[in-house]
């Protein structure tokens, strides 16, 4: 059997490039191509090969999106894990819980509110970035 090569190694047998120019027609109405696109010497090979070019370049373009983005998470991640650490050390350091219970002194005399610290809403933000985590490995 005679086969046809393109410049990929597509490999077609004669048969299926010699198919008549309605099936041609066909197949550039189901790719969404309009039929003034083609003339009457194209085959389902001249159709196609582009098609798949295109699908193909498409296909890379994406891919190479999502490695970037799929870089841009790890970092994110990196500086999250980063953050994690830093915060945990300030919270457990005794600047910070000697200056916080002179705050709340100093607030309770004032009158003011001492209120919910900001620790409790990076602990529950980390959390469920934890949970996220642990779901995306």
């Amino acid at each position: 059997m005679n086969t046809r090569h393109t410049a990929t190694t597509l490999s077609l047998p004669d048969d299926t490039i010699s198919a008549t120019h309605s099936t041609t027609l066909e197949l550039v109405q189901l790719l969404g191509l309009e039929p003034d696109d083609i003339d009457e010497s194209d085959t389902i090979a001249d159709v196609i090969y582009p098609a798949v070019c295109t699908l193909v370049q498409d296909h890379r373009a994406l891919i190479n999106q999502q490695i970037l983005l799929q870089r841009d998470m790890d970092k994110l991640v990196r500086y999250l894990d980063q953050l994690q650490h830093d915060i945990i050390v300030i919270e457990e350091s005794r600047a910070w819980r000697i200056g916080f219970k002179i705050m709340s002194v100093l607030k309770t005399a004032m009158g003011r509110p001492v209120g919910r610290h900001a620790f409790t809403n990076i602990h529950r933000i980390l959390t469920i970035y934890h949970h996220w985590k642990k779901a995306r490995d």
